[in-house]
């Protein structure tokens, strides 16, 4: 892969009754929910198998991206767990509400 785009489960089971009514009746809970003790879980996973299966874009561009949509308040631990696995130029871009909802980081080939 060059490229890899995750919007993981993020939001802790804690958070379930915030949820509005018409996100809990149509999003199957696999795809919303994780542990409350462990937020990041899937952002492991995902940049474990990142690391191992994104390769350069091209010989001129010997880099590729992971690219991440995050809970406002676990944006800076993502772009942390990214830069703690040798991604470079990490960055959090926030949303049209002014949270902290994107993560993207940058690794380089070998």
């Amino acid at each position: 892969f060059n490229i890899i785009v995750s919007n993981p489960p993020y939001i802790t089971e804690r958070e379930k009754s915030e949820m509005a009514n018409h996100v809990l009746m149509h999003e199957p809970e696999l795809a919303l929910f994780v542990p409350d003790d462990e937020p990041l879980l899937f952002y492991n996973k995902i940049v474990a198998f990142a690391k191992n299966n994104l390769k350069a874009i091209s010989s001129k561009k010997p880099y590729s991206y992971l690219y991440f949509e995050t809970h406002e308040r676990y944006a800076d631990s993502v772009a942390e767990l990214l830069s703690q696995n040798g991604f470079i130029e990490v960055e959090i871009k926030r949303d049209l509400q002014d949270k902290k909802r994107m993560v993207k980081g940058k690794l380089v080939s070998p």
